[in-house]
């Protein structure tokens, strides 16, 4: 039986199935012809707002929507109709295992394993994500997880020895992704109304422009600080220089408010570790906020599911919700944690545990690439691309000004300069990189850091 794993998150749900990656955000489009999710209905939220609904997995139940047709009459119609998408798009599998957050309620829960009885697949396994995101960690003893939903935050509390177990759950609607992205939407608004007298909100078209646009600008801005943005108008080409600082600061209250519920959280007793998920960490500004340990892999919760398949699954017909469940090997991890930049390095011996750190991966705008096959790295608009060298360049690829590769070379790390015209300053030896060395490329910053 083929088995796909679903990470139910409604700011993009993730979905493996064999070698497909799939993530769809929770937005749904309720037309004549029927329900479109994910994608496609984001782009279309702001242009037709009277149809667009965002609340259905947050509000899983089945109250009556406002407007309703033949198609959908409740929010559970809609979380059907965007799991029959995933489940078509990712190639039919024959069974489902849910991962999910621990927020949802246990009304919630059976509302979202009567969809699955529903559908042309079957559900066997239902596990807390928290719990499978820490499987992967190093980390021992009492750890808080911060995750963050379209709607909501939501902090577990796990305890993390030989059984990684949830311990408490707590939930934050008044600190949402879709709240920060609303903040900063109307920040770079007020921007274009200061400097131009033009309002790229007051049409639907402008809006929904801004929103398509904000997520690019939000990954550069995690790593930049400052950056040029434009807008199309009618009226012509808007462009504008947004600076970090003030781009982060715009969001104060609802930083304030997180640091708060992180204190709250923690009144339990201090923790000995706080683990981010990877969408808290693409936040621009979290690392200023308060001290975390790590952050999760992106595809850290698929990757536990998919290794721990046998304690999840379950044998009866009645899932059980799985709340806790075996550490992982630290070789198979999916986090990565700021390495420390060591002023003296070790000498080689020849005792392998003598032997230097080397670095497993690098370090660009929250994301951590495996050099394993080695790494392409080209410059464009955008910033950087980060590639394994034996994927084809691409004919864009081709007319970058610059480009470099870093490779692994008889036990070593070493950066190979394929065009002087890509500067590059690094905080080590090019010729034998460690985990901490940081490479500067036209102001973008690369960590190398080591998974263990």
């Amino acid at each position: 039986m083929s088995t796909a794993i679903i990470e139910l998150n409604d700011s993009a749900i993730a979905c493996a199935h064999g070698d497909r990656r799939l993530s769809a955000p929770g937005y749904a489009l309720l037309t004549d012809e029927g329900v479109v999710t994910g994608d496609q209905a984001l782009r279309s939220a702001w242009l037709l707002p009277q149809q667009s609904h965002n609340q259905y997995w947050h509000q899983l139940s089945l109250s009556p929507l406002a407007r309703t047709n033949r198609h959908a009459r409740h929010h559970a119609d809609l979380a059907y109709a965007q799991l029959l998408a995933l489940h078509r798009q990712a190639g039919e599998p024959e069974s489902i295992i849910f991962a999910v957050p621990g927020n949802l309620s246990n009304k919630q829960l059976s509302i979202l394993l009567g969809l699955a009885k529903a559908s042309p697949f079957q559900a066997t396994g239902l596990v807390d994500s928290a719990v499978a995101a820490a499987c992967h960690t190093d980390i021992s003893g009492d750890v808080v997880h911060l995750d963050i939903q379209l709607h909501a935050t939501v902090i577990t509390r796990i305890a993390c020895g030989g059984q990684i177990q949830r311990q408490r759950v707590s939930q934050y609607p008044d600190i949402s992704l879709k709240g920060f992205q609303d903040t900063w939407t109307h920040y770079i608004a007020d921007q274009f109304i200061q400097q131009y007298r033009y309002d790229p909100m007051h049409s639907a078209q402008g809006e929904q422009q801004l929103r398509d646009l904000l997520p690019g600008w939000l990954e550069r801005l995690s790593s930049q600080a400052e950056i040029e943005i434009e807008v199309v108008a009618d009226q012509g080409n808007f462009q504008l220089n947004i600076q970090r600082a003030d781009f982060i600061a715009a969001n104060n209250e609802r930083w304030r408010r997180l640091t708060d519920a992180l204190a709250s959280a923690l009144e339990a007793g201090r923790p000995d570790a706080i683990l981010l998920s990877h969408r808290f960490a693409g936040l621009p500004g979290i690392e200023d906020q308060f001290d975390f340990t790590a952050y999760c892999d992106p595809d850290a919760v698929i990757n536990a599911c998919q290794q721990q398949i046998q304690h999840i699954v379950s044998d009866t017909e009645k899932l059980l919700f799985i709340t806790q469940l075996p550490l992982i090997s630290a070789s198979g991890a999916d986090f990565a944690t700021e390495a420390d930049a060591s002023p003296g390095r070790d000498q080689t011996s020849d005792n392998p545990a003598a032997q230097p750190a080397r670095p497993t991966h690098i370090l660009y705008r929250h994301q951590a690439h495996p050099l394993n096959r080695g790494l392409r790295i080209s410059r464009n608009g955008q910033g950087l691309e980060l590639k394994p060298v034996d994927t084809p360049a691409t004919d864009r690829e081709s007319t970058l000004r610059g480009k470099l590769r870093i490779c692994p070379d008889h036990g070593k790390v070493k950066v190979e300069t394929d065009q002087a015209r890509l500067p590059i300053l690094c905080t080590g030896n090019l010729d034998d990189l460690r985990p901490g060395d940081e490479l500067s490329i036209d102001s973008e910053t690369l960590r190398l850091i080591e998974v263990l």
